[in-house]
């Protein structure tokens, strides 16, 4: 049963961005099939992705691919050559024109940015290849799965990370890396003449990796978020990388510091830890944001545990730190991330969207260090544990473990 459970979870991550409705008008002059996009990020660099465009029952529907995930926008509007699209989930659009029938151009705007963020944007029809494949590409190996990385390596405090590189035919690589706060999701690339490159965009996450394989067989890179992030990144190979494990990261400050909260749900109506509904009730309490893809991946999961132990006494109650101290704006994006996940359990919105007011907010915690953060209480009022961050299904093993662990640990927080 477990297992069955762990399968749909899966299969909902993997396709679950999705939004369903749609506003068009003529798309005759718009080539179905496969495009290329790609975000420019200056200084001759580029973030690729693929996507494709089909027409089902008179609407448009936009596909993009990252690995095995899929991520599927229906929400298009079309009106002559202006082409929008709003992305599922995550606060983002596309504002598009068309150059006759085989090219897009336009940028590419996240609305969770505190300030305006927009990437210039191009597609072409036809294009299949996320990377540029050179002519008579050296296919040399790129020499192992799992690799032990620091982002910002010669900095004082360089980040630690471990690198997950699935390599198949020709070049072809699957992978993502994990951190102590979470994971870079599905990545995809290619490896050839020794230059690792590998790219994600999925409405919120725009990311560009290079790296090139030394002569000692370590890998020297560069890592771009956006346009307006980048930084230095190493790894060597290391089948026995690890990290510090994410129930070690946060605590409560002290056993005299109970668990607390008041905070306005997406009608404005104040929720408190202490109400009726609470009592004699587990309780995860999801510290996110609706701008987090990390968070995101994690609301799925807790969507299927909620639907399966509501009955038998868990609450779920996410805290939502949002880029903007507008509650109207706020309770918007989170009932649309809500609508979009397909989650029933309470969301509030609890603040701004930065770790520091979070940690000030939850005076229980000693600090917030990442989004998310979940905080597991029995039916007695007591943590019992507190897990940082979220490895999403982009990490494999990572993730199929911590369900797995996770189903077994859900009974005993129920119990009496």
């Amino acid at each position: 049963m477990r297992k069955t459970i762990q399968y749909s979870i899966v299969a909902a991550l993997l396709g679950f961005y999705s939004c369903s409705t749609q506003q068009s008008m003529s798309t005759d002059s718009l080539l179905m099939g496969s495009w290329r996009g790609a975000l420019d990020i200056g200084s001759g660099e580029e973030i690729p992705f693929l996507f494709d465009l089909t027409r089902e029952d008179g609407q448009i529907i936009w596909s993009i691919s990252n690995g095995q995930e899929k991520i599927t926008a229906n929400e298009i509007t079309l009106k002559g050559d202006s082409l929008i699209v709003n992305m599922p989930v995550f606060n983002s659009t596309f504002f598009l024109s068309k150059n006759g029938s085989t090219k897009l151009k336009g940028y590419w705007q996240n609305f969770n940015k505190t300030t305006e963020y927009k990437i210039p944007f191009s597609a072409t029809h036809g294009v299949t290849e996320r990377f540029k494949v050179p002519e008579n590409p050296l296919m040399d190996e790129l020499g192992g799965n799992t690799w032990e990385v620091l982002f910002s390596p010669k900095s004082e405090k360089p980040s630690p990370a471990i690198g997950m590189f699935n390599t198949k035919e020709a070049g072809y690589v699957e992978g993502s890396f994990a951190t102590e706060k979470g994971d870079y999701r599905f990545l995809e690339g290619l490896y050839c003449d020794s230059l690792l490159r590998l790219s994600c965009f999925d409405g919120a996450h725009a990311f560009l990796f290079k790296a090139k394989k030394q002569n000692d067989g370590t890998l020297d890179g560069r890592f771009w978020s956006g346009h307006k992030y980048q930084e230095d990144w190493s790894a060597q190979l290391n089948d026995h990388a690890s990290l510090k494990h994410p129930d070690s990261l946060t605590h409560i400050i002290s056993s005299e510091k109970n668990v607390d909260f008041v905070f306005p749900d997406l009608d404005g109506n104040l929720v408190s830890f202490k109400d009726e509904r609470f009592k004699n009730k587990a309780l995860i309490l999801q510290i996110m944001g609706t701008w987090c893809p990390n968070c995101a991946d994690e609301s799925v999961v807790y969507k299927d545990l909620y639907t399966k132990y509501k009955d038998k006494g868990l609450e779920i109650v996410a805290l939502c730190f949002e880029s903007t101290r507008d509650h109207k704006t706020a309770a918007r994006r989170i009932a649309k991330y809500k609508n979009d996940i397909g989650f029933e359990y309470e969301t509030l919105v609890a603040g701004y969207a930065s770790k520091k007011e979070a940690t000030q907010t939850l005076e229980f915690l000693d600090e917030v260090s990442s989004f998310p953060t979940s905080v597991f209480i029995d039916k007695r009022g007591n943590v019992k544990r507190i897990h940082t961050g979220f490895y999403g299904p982009g990490t494999g093993e990572y993730f199929t473990n911590y369900l797995s662990e996770l189903e077994a640990f859900i009974p005993t927080l129920l119990e009496d």
